[in-house]
């Protein structure tokens, strides 16, 4: 294959300082963060002094103790935003069996040659014929090349917050609209599930394993390649926000597929992914979305206009009555998009 080095002259100068603490988690900001902790809420540099006053000999440290807050409930809107979504993604876990193996649900993965196949016979064909491979290495060759080392900054600011993207393109900081961003955790937490359920059961090197002079500037991951986790997250997250119409279908659905594809693009830039993992991942979230969750979300929509229950946010109490009387339903899941919309 002919290639040109497109980036010739170009001197990276990376300023990059990453200060998440736990990757997709409870913090959309940078700086110092701790797991579960708000950024306004972290490190705080004091110096406390418990010397006793000169004069008296006793501590002037306050005494103050608010024992009557003992039995007071730790209020909702004080959880992290991140964390809101945890028990959708429970629930999600616990419906593993819709999602565990989508080898023969998702049907249409026609790269390179226009053959719809299911992602079984995918695996089936990559491991068979050389030339195909050979191809998506040449590909990410050419990538290497040309714009590694421009999107590099950008590579690695999405390692471990690729929430801040999606934040930033909708307008969001971290006290403003919680439910939105705990729409996105549940779509990065959700999305990793299922890439990972799928890595365990095809087992696809990754291409730098293949071609070591992809020359990944770090790891490679110490999972499998297929499908792209980040393609998976980050479609995931993009379909679950356009289920906000309006207006963030009406307003973002362009910007958002602009931003997944670009996320998924960067992880075949820096060498960890063959552009079909990026193919894939994407259309599992397609099909994870569109028809797992929509399904479930159906569900609690039937049983409530059956139970004549006001359409919106459910208690806690009508979250366990949709689950115990309609099966499949996603009444956690619901209450994180019905207060999402809410806020828009």
């Amino acid at each position: 294959m002919n290639w040109h080095n497109s980036s010739a002259g170009e001197g990276e100068g990376e300023g990059e300082g990453e200060g998440e603490g736990e990757g997709e988690g409870s913090s959309l900001s940078r700086g110092t963060s701790f797991r579960g902790v708000p950024p306004g809420l972290g490190y705080k540099r004091w110096v406390l002094d418990f010397s006793p006053d000169v004069g008296t000999g006793l501590s002037t440290w306050p005494a103050g103790r608010r024992t009557a807050l003992r039995a007071t409930p730790f209020a909702d809107v004080l959880w992290d935003a991140a964390l809101l979504a945890v028990p959708a993604v429970i629930e999600f876990g616990a419906n593993a069996a819709s999602w565990r193996d989508l080898g023969t649900a998702v049907t249409n993965i026609t790269y390179p040659d226009g053959t719809a196949r299911n992602l079984d016979a995918f695996d089936a064909h990559w491991k068979a014929t050389a030339n195909f491979v050979d191809g998506e290495l040449d590909n990410l060759q050419q990538l290497m090349v040309d714009e590694r080392a421009r999107y590099m900054p950008e590579i690695l600011g999405q390692i471990g917050g690729m929430t801040r993207y999606f934040a930033g393109l909708l307008g969001l900081t971290n006290e403003s609209k919680p439910w939105t961003r705990a729409l996105i955790s549940f779509g990065v937490r959700a999305g990793e599930l299922v890439a990972i359920s799928h890595k365990r059961k095809y087992k696809r090197p990754r291409p730098s394993v293949l071609f070591p002079a992809l020359a990944v500037p770090f790891g490679p991951p110490g999972h499998p390649a297929f499908p792209s986790g980040h393609a998976t997250q980050s479609r995931m997250v993009a379909e679950l926000l356009c289920l906000i119409e309006p207006p963030i279908r009406t307003g973002f659905a362009a910007e958002l597929d602009w931003l997944a594809q670009r996320i998924a693009k960067n992880r075949e830039r820096a060498g960890m992914h063959y552009e079909s993992d990026s193919i894939a991942g994407s259309e599992i979230a397609k099909h994870i979305v569109g028809t797992i969750l929509a399904n479930g979300l159906a569900a609690v929509r039937t049983y409530l206009n059956a139970q004549s229950i006001v359409i919106g946010p459910l208690t806690e109490a009508q979250v366990a009555q949709v689950a115990a009387g309609a099966a499949g339903s996603m009444p956690e899941l619901w209450n994180v998009v019905e207060r999402a919309k809410l806020e828009w």
